[in-house]
């Protein structure tokens, strides 16, 4: 997550926190500048749909990534049980030069990536495919049922090549929109900065005025992702 983001909201969230305690909402609610109250519950609005978004941006490429790697190993072990059948077929039948394409360790399927791993796991497949009506091919495991379990593996594997790759398209959109829509949660923080000033009357107001300016620090959260800042209660009222 973008750090900028990260400590602007993490600030918006301190401020929010100040307020809702119940010793500071005495100060403003109900009392004026009435507009603070109307304000502050938009912000905490904004600040919510901020959060749900912040959340969206984080899972985008994880869910993706996961399913992709399950697929890979799926496909990868089936293709492997079903190349050592098939190469145990043409061993005994002599057919060394296609014994030759289906002749691999697991790590032979395990070393390739993305469609050179889809192009092996063919081969195999339609080498297969062609030994089955011979002699002593089911028997050595060169069966439908796992020419099958190839096929499903191949066309879920193929489907999910690209999907971290658009997910990261989506991660980026929604990175824009964190900037845009946390620029303006800033600006709508100005506005109440001018207001919480107002409530000075009081010894509340003053500890109030002292407690908001102190959530206003942005401290830099420092380099890297980081956990995502637990938002405070929203209670719109």
């Amino acid at each position: 997550m973008n750090d900028r983001i990260n400590n602007r909201l993490t600030m918006v969230g301190a401020c929010i926190t100040v307020a809702e305690t119940p010793e500071h909402r005495l100060v403003w609610e109900g009392n004026e500048p009435a507009e603070f109250g109307t304000a502050f519950n938009a912000l905490k609005i904004e600040y919510a749909e901020i959060q749900t978004i912040l959340a969206s941006a984080g899972a985008a490429t994880t869910g993706a990534a996961e399913a992709k790697d399950v697929a890979e190993t799926t496909l990868e072990n089936a293709a492997f049980v079903l190349a050592r059948a098939t190469a145990l077929h043409l061993k005994k039948t002599g057919d060394l030069t296609r014994r030759a394409q289906v002749n691999f360790k697991l790590s032979g399927f395990q070393r390739l990536r993305d469609q050179e791993l889809v192009a092996r796991c063919t081969t195999v497949r339609d080498i297969a495919q062609s030994v089955t009506a011979e002699p002593g091919a089911v028997a050595r495991g060169v069966t439908p049922a796992r020419i099958t379990a190839v096929t499903n593996a191949i066309t879920a594997y193929s489907g999910l090549i690209n999907a971290p790759r658009a997910k990261i398209v989506d991660r980026t959109a929604l990175i824009r929109e964190l900037e845009t829509r946390t620029a303006a949660l800033v600006d709508s923080l100005e506005d109440l900065d001018g207001m919480a000033v107002q409530f000075d009357g009081t010894d509340a107001g003053r500890l109030f005025g002292t407690a908001w300016n102190q959530g206003r620090v942005i401290v830099d959260a420092g380099p890297g992702p980081g956990p995502t800042p637990t938002p405070p209660p929203v209670n719109p009222t």
